[in-house]
């Protein structure tokens, strides 16, 4: 579930967001008001806990958040380290239980990108993946966001006020060069023979 976006910081950051360019997967966001339908009525919102508190994070529960979402198979290990390094993150809860995340790394000043945006299949369509990112780009007051999109889900992202960007590339390793490629996710530049495939570090 991914894309990319360019936002603008105002003092009134939880009622504006920056409107944007959709381009081959990327997204960016220019200020523009952020819709009232993009808030949930009080009674949904109070079911679930949005925290950017990462102690105590049940990371084997949020692995299996991400491959039942499905997003991406992540040891729990890995997933910890990534969360800990990244700028800023936020985290869904029901019930005690973590039923979402997201994720962004950033300079603080010009660039962010969004990533790992997951919600766990029974709490899909329950406005947990909007109060997230709502609240991950506040936590993002810079001049643009990235962010790649699962195909089929950029509407929920252009409801922030993303757009896709034609200009984005990516360098992806071996094996998921080729995933990626086959997919349609990545097109092979006619440059590439002349590079050569990357391969996976050793």
């Amino acid at each position: 579930m991914r894309v990319a976006a360019d936002v603008t910081a105002t003092e009134n950051r939880s009622r504006s967001q920056t409107a944007g360019t959709m381009h081959g997967g990327f997204f960016v966001q220019l200020p523009v008001p952020l819709p009232s339908t993009l808030y949930g009525t009080k009674a949904m919102d109070s079911i679930y806990e949005i925290s950017h508190d990462i102690s105590g994070i049940d990371w084997w529960r949020l692995a299996d958040v991400m491959a039942r979402a499905p997003l991406f198979e992540r040891k729990p290990f890995e997933l910890a380290t990534a969360f800990r390094n990244s700028h800023a993150v936020v985290f869904a809860h029901h019930e005690g239980n973590i039923v979402g995340a997201a994720r962004a790394v950033s300079d603080g000043v010009y660039y962010a990108t969004i990533y790992d945006v997951v919600v766990a299949p029974e709490h899909q369509g329950c406005s947990v993946g909007r109060q997230m990112v709502s609240a991950l780009l506040a936590k993002l007051p810079v001049e643009r966001v990235f962010l790649t999109s699962v195909f089929g889900k950029e509407g929920f992202y252009e409801r922030f006020g993303f757009l896709r960007q034609t200009n984005a590339m990516g360098r992806y390793v071996e094996p998921a060069r080729g995933q990626a490629i086959a997919s349609g996710v990545l097109t092979a530049a006619h440059t590439a023979s002349s590079l050569g495939a990357t391969k996976t570090p050793n």
